[in-house]
């Protein structure tokens, strides 16, 4: 009979210990920096109490928690099953410790009793191969090689240079003694009147642009006024300084330019006598404005 009861007491101490079951656990302990560990700490339960995993999300210390969940509670043989999960992130190397989960409740009989889960050690490792090629203490002795003379190179350097030298000296004496009377300089107007002559049959913007860079580069070299990077108001301004124009030209000058802009930068249209005209009025500009000999020449072949 006492053996019965001894029996009976001990099947309800394990009854009662096994009325609550709380676990922790991860599905790696063994980790690098990056990796990825998952926390689960499950509830097993009797159907007639009401508990909840507590969030440990904040006691968590050395890993980040990247996101967590809750699995929904279903029975399991007659029990109450549920778990609380963390997605947990290594960043530095080293051992950490997840803290143990603790629950406090009433059994049945309405006794107050605690359960603890176990605290569970995680390593990180760094993922930084080993130097797999780490130096000997002793080197193996390799065969002496011996390197090539270097005179021949100095040699050849020098002589390199001796050339270029002689060469340089030669091209500046020809130079030197070349006369100016050589080289051609094709003037000004001539260059102008030959490339309004010769302006094709073109788009009409295209055409204003070859018209408008033909007289600024004339009037550039012609009155040393730098008018091909400026806008028609600087030149407004800067042309009152040209003495050597009448008012009158300096008017068919501006004309020209105008009326090219215009084309340039705008929507304007022109037909193709208006153009002709156009040109001959630059042709006219030029005429008027080159040197006196040249005009004449002109003028005496026209009456030819």
């Amino acid at each position: 009979m006492m053996r019965i009861i001894i029996l009976l007491f001990f099947l309800s101490f394990e009854l009662l210990a096994a009325e609550v079951k709380l676990d922790a656990k991860v599905d790696r302990a063994l980790l690098s920096t990056g990796d990825l560990v998952i926390f689960t700490v499950t509830l097993d339960l009797p159907k007639m109490l009401s508990l909840e995993i507590p969030n440990i999300g904040d006691k968590i210390q050395g890993l980040r928690v990247v996101d967590f969940g809750i699995v929904p509670e279903k029975e399991v043989d007659g029990r109450k099953v549920s778990s609380l999960w963390y997605k947990l992130q290594a960043d530095l190397v080293g051992s950490y410790i997840l803290p143990a989960v603790e629950l406090r409740y009433k059994n049945s009989k309405g006794i107050e009793e605690s359960i603890k889960s176990s605290e569970i050690f995680i390593e990180v490792e760094s993922v930084l191969e080993k130097d797999k090629t780490a130096k000997k203490d002793i080197r193996d002795i390799k065969p002496i090689i011996l390197s090539p003379p270097l005179w021949p190179y100095y040699v050849a350097a020098i002589a390199l240079v001796l050339l270029l030298l002689g060469a340089g000296l030669y091209y500046y004496r020809k130079l030197r003694t070349m006369k100016i009377s050589d080289v051609a300089v094709i003037p000004a107007h001539t260059q102008a009147l030959d490339a309004l002559h010769q302006i094709p049959k073109q788009p009409l913007k295209l055409y204003a642009f070859t018209l408008s860079e033909i007289i600024r580069v004339y009037f550039e070299n012609t009155f040393l006024l730098p008018v091909t990077d400026r806008t028609i108001e600087e030149i407004k301004r800067e042309i009152v300084a040209v003495t050597l124009l009448s008012d009158i030209l300096k008017a068919q000058f501006m004309q020209i330019l105008e009326k090219t802009d215009l084309i340039k930068f705008t929507d304007t249209t022109m037909v193709e006598v208006e153009c002709d005209a156009l040109i001959q009025m630059a042709r006219q500009f030029v005429q008027e404005t080159m040197p006196r000999t040249a005009q004449r020449g002109i003028e005496e072949d026209n009456i030819l």
